[in-house]
């Protein structure tokens, strides 16, 4: 599985005329070596030359974890020591002396400057085109991932239909949101809970707003199992909510639905995007749909393919993302529907179950 997912970043390595990658994310180390370590501050970089070569520049903290991820080349680094003389060092064994090197976007800044003080004449550039797009097609093994991981959001929602109420503070239920996450053996990653106005607001920060009968609940949250993501968005009204929210409910569902039936092996993500937008324009809302129909995920919470209007990439077989189309009504309350999918044979797979169809008050 390694050696296949580095065959694929090689190949678009040299594709791109990119002589070696210095990464130094979890996911991008993650992906290629199985090893999901974090350097914070330390310097930790794998280093992937376009041969297929890798070795790995790490704290001497880290090194026992990276040898019992099976990678064989490892020049670790205790503190008070240079890190940049390893890297020197590798830069000479390798002759990267002006080599193109392409670096992931989460590289620390300090590092990065300290990397080309030691290689002032190489040109640096984004690894993103190399590594993003192997990312963006998962195998077998990581869609079970990403199934198993919606399986345990899917859940924790159904639980919690049962307890919510009015009178419930937003951080109290993200507090139940993320126990019960916790109780099912993943790891609670995000929890955005929006009742009221605050449904309104796509990134919504949770606070002491207490749900109240009449008044929609917003709720978008996921979890990480094995490494990969889930992440769902329910509404649900608490009580009667009223003939316009009924409304705007029914729009982004079919809005929703529209942009998982447009999904196909070949087809422009922009596509996806249009097909979400059309449904919420024609319904005379398209003011209030102000972000991407959807984002890649995997390793990543957010990653390649977004489904976005100004993405014309083609979809392909086991690309992953989400549709989430939303309208947001400033002042009054907010609606996002959102299922994680990805691109089958014939069409989109979810990996999660289906929300109501009509809003659900409780």
């Amino acid at each position: 599985m390694i050696q296949a997912r580095l065959s694929k970043v090689t190949d678009a390595m040299n594709s791109a005329n990119v002589d070696v990658l210095f990464l130094s994310s979890p996911a991008s180390m993650g992906y290629l070596a199985g090893f999901f370590e974090d350097g914070h501050e330390r310097l930790m970089v794998l280093a992937v030359r376009s041969s297929g070569e890798t070795a790995l520049i790490c704290p001497a903290l880290s090194h026992s974890q990276a040898e019992r991820c099976g990678i064989k080349q490892i020049q670790s680094w205790k503190d008070g020591e240079d890190p940049m003389r390893l890297v020197a060092n590798l830069a000479k064994e390798w002759s990267l002396d002006r080599a193109v090197i392409g670096v992931d976007a989460e590289m620390r800044a300090d590092i990065l400057l300290g990397i080309q003080n030691v290689l002032p004449a190489a040109a640096y550039h984004s690894a993103e085109k190399c590594v993003a797009a192997a990312m963006s097609t998962k195998d077998d093994e990581e869609l079970d991932a990403l199934r198993r991981a919606g399986a345990v959001v899917d859940e924790v929602y159904r639980e919690l239909l049962k307890e919510l109420g009015p009178g419930m503070s937003e951080v109290a239920i993200e507090g139940i949101i993320r126990n019960k996450v916790l109780a099912k053996g993943a790891k609670p990653t995000f929890c955005i809970v929006g009742t009221g106005a605050g449904s309104a607001e796509p990134h919504h920060l949770n606070g002491d707003s207490l749900t109240a009968v009449g008044e929609l609940l917003l709720l978008d949250f996921g979890c990480e199992v094995d490494h990969y993501q889930a992440d769902i968005t329910r509404v649900v009204g608490i009580g009667n909510c009223g003939e316009e929210a009924r409304h705007v409910y029914r729009v982004v569902f079919e809005a929703h639905r529209a942009a998982k039936n447009a999904v196909s092996i070949g087809t422009p993500l922009a596509e996806v995007d249009k097909a979400a937008r059309k449904v919420i324009e024609d319904a005379g809302f398209g003011e209030f749909f102000t972000h991407r129909t959807g984002h890649g995920i995997g390793i990543r919470g957010h990653e390649q393919p977004n489904v976005s209007a100004d993405n014309a990439t083609l979809l392909e077989l086991g690309h992953c993302f989400s549709i989430e189309p939303g309208i947001y009504l400033p002042g009054k309350f907010g609606v996002r529907l959102e299922n994680i999918y990805s691109c089958g044979a014939n069409g989109a797979i979810s990996k999660n179950e289906e929300f109501e169809e009509e809003l659900l008050e409780l």
